[in-house]
């Protein structure tokens, strides 16, 4: 935690920041005027957390950047939160559930792959649509123009996302469509793999030059029933 003149000046500032009066912060925490120019000034002896988080939320502050434990100064609203914190749950159960103990590793392997590609497209369309939501503020007036005698300002917002969009959604559904031939493909491949390591090598196929010995092992191990048992 920082020390308490530095507290004092994110409270300070912040305050001025949205232009609150020290009286209506007061108000709001429901305690006298001059506690809350001790907190501003750092005169403060012991600093209480109830009353950071009361100042915090009369500041719509993250209570957590005010005595500097956080670099985030947005206090977000519950809704956030909890899509967030469903986002990670989500998340983790994709990566538990991908290495379920009815699949081997090379199913993990396949699966986690495919998910890790997804990923990527839907980080490339969370782009797009970033810039496509600045495009759409600073033209919104034309479409609407264009479409105003047929559409309604919700219909003309859907069709500029759309047409903004559409590749990145076209790739990104393509790619979950094409599941189950990535699974077969890439178990195909890993079989094919396997089968060629485990293929003995026949003393005769052997490319060089080996010593007569060398042979004669490789020989009496093919014959050795009890060696491929």
């Amino acid at each position: 935690m920082i020390n308490n003149i530095e507290i004092g000046k994110r409270i300070k500032e912040r305050r001025e920041e949205l232009g609150l009066t020290i009286q209506y912060i007061a108000d709001k925490v429901k305690v006298h005027k001059s506690t809350i120019q001790r907190y501003e000034t750092g005169n403060i002896k012991d600093i209480k957390i109830p009353v950071i988080e009361s100042i915090a939320k009369a500041l719509q502050v993250n209570p957590m950047w005010i005595i500097g434990e956080v670099n985030i100064k947005e206090m977000h609203s519950a809704e956030y939160e909890q899509v967030t914190y469903l986002s990670n749950i989500y998340f983790q159960g994709v990566m538990k559930w991908s290495e379920d103990k009815l699949l081997s590793e090379n199913d993990t392997i396949i699966l986690r792959e495919h998910f890790s590609d997804l990923l990527l497209r839907y980080k490339d369309l969370i782009e797009s649509y970033v810039y496509a939501t600045i495009h759409w503020k600073n033209s919104k007036g034309d479409y609407k123009t264009i479409y105003k005698d047929r559409l309604s300002d919700e219909k003309i917002m859907e069709l500029f996302f759309k047409q903004e969009l559409e590749q990145k959604i076209k790739s990104l559904t393509d790619w979950v469509d094409a599941l189950p031939n990535w699974i077969s493909r890439n178990k195909n491949e890993i079989s094919a793999t396997k089968e060629d390591y485990l293929t003995p090598l026949a003393a005769h196929d052997k490319d060089g030059i080996f010593p007569d010995e060398d042979m004669q092992h490789d020989l009496d191990i093919m014959k050795n029933d009890k060696f491929w048992d």
